[in-house]
Order: structure tokens, then C-alpha cells, then sequence
């Protein structure tokens, strides 16, 4: 999980923003229960060295509930499931900070994306099938909002620009073993058969 650290107006004091969600750290109702995420900037949070463990930080708050310590800071629970508000100098309240580069920035967004973008392809996919399960179905219109009935009986029309000649295709990685044919052609693309196919070249020679 990623933070991003962001300056308050009051000066050495810092929100903590989830770089995936937006959502940022906010407080806990009581001690050692598990501190809530919010939307926008609440809590505010002072980061320092611990006194205890050279080379790990604690981020405490004087907002945070308290019991005997100075500070309550942000604290790892032992199930390791939550954050709570603890002692702030605590083993479980130190944490190693390391600074990401732009670069690991962008990459870590395009793999943020990629689940983005397969959830909602599911939620489409999900939505599509609870229409057919209702008993509706999915049609093709022209410009006029007119059904097309080719786009469902499999016809295929003669239209401007599509292929419909093997002369039109070309692939210079033919598989030798797979596909339908004596030679492997193309033109079983474009054989109106279900039952034959072409397939390209799969081996590492």
C-alpha cells in the first residue's frame, strides 16, 4: 500500500492520502480501535524519528486517543488487519518509510488500472447477463434506429471495406502443425465453416 504524504497549513503537520483510493488516515472513536478513512483531510498527523528504533518513523497525533503515553500515533493491531491508535514510540507504531520515484509512480498507476478495468468490464458483463436472464436481447440498429438483421443471423453482407477474399490476407507465420489445410491457409477465415481454423506459429524455433 501506498501513502502519500500531504503538507497541512499548520506547519509540521501532514495528512496521510491513499495513493490508490484518495481516502485519507483519519482517527479512532477510542484506544486501540481501528482508525477510519475519510474522504476528505481531517486528522492531521506530525511525523518523527523514533527515539527507539534508528532508521524507523512514527506519526502521531495529538488528536488521537490516548492512555498513559504522550502521544497516541498510528499503530499496527495484532492481527495486522487495522491500524489503532497506541503508544507512539511502541515497536508496532514504527514504521520504515521509503520514496518512490516518478517513474515507479506512473508504473504503479497502470497496474492500478488494469483492475479498474477488468471490474468494470464485469460489472458490464454482469449487467448483460442479468438483461438475458430477464428474457431480454441484444440487437444491432443502423443510423435510423432500424434492427440489423444480419448482425444476428450470420449473413454476411457484401459491404465497402470488408474482407471477403483470402487474396486480401497475408501472414508470414503460418503454424505447420495447427490450423485446417493441407498448407495451413488463411482462406479458411473465410470459409463460412465453424468447424476449421488457422492458427500461427506457437513453437520457439
Amino acid at each position: 500500500m501506498v501513502w502519500e504524504v500531504v503538507a497541512a497549513k499548520k506547519e509540521g503537520q501532514f495528512y496521510f492520502r491513499n495513493f490508490e483510493t484518495g481516502n485519507y488516515i483519519g482517527t479512532a472513536a477510542a484506544l486501540y480501535n481501528a482508525i477510519s478513512v475519510t474522504e476528505a483531510p481531517v486528522n492531521t498527523y506530525n511525523i518523527q524519528a523514533n527515539p527507539k528504533i534508528p532508521g524507523y518513523f512514527c506519526f502521531y497525533s495529538p488528536d488521537l486517543p490516548k492512555s498513559s503515553a504522550e502521544f497516541s500515533g498510528i499503530h499496527t493491531e495484532r492481527a495486522l488487519t487495522n491500524v489503532v491508535p497506541w503508544d507512539w514510540t511502541s515497536d508496532g507504531s514504527s514504521w520504515h518509510v521509503r520514496t518512490i520515484s516518478e517513474s515507479e509512480i506512473a508504473q504503479l498507476r497502470q497496474l492500478m488500472e488494469q483492475p479498474r478495468r477488468n471490474a468494470k468490464l464485469q460489472r458490464l458483463v454482469n449487467q448483460a447477463q442479468s438483461g438475458l436472464d430477464q428474457g431480454y436481447r441484444y440487437m444491432a440498429v443502423d443510423d435510423a434506429g432500424n434492427k440489423i438483421e444480419a448482425a444476428t443471423s450470420g449473413k454476411v453482407e457484401a459491404v465497402d471495406g470488408l474482407v471477403q477474399s483470402a487474396d486480401k490476407l497475408a501472414c508470414p507465420m503460418a503454424d505447420p502443425q495447427e490450423g485446417t489445410g493441407a498448407e495451413h491457409e488463411l482462406a479458411v477465415l473465410l470459409d463460412n465453416q465453424t468447424n476449421t481454423y488457422f492458427h500461427t506459429s506457437w513453437h520457439g524455433w
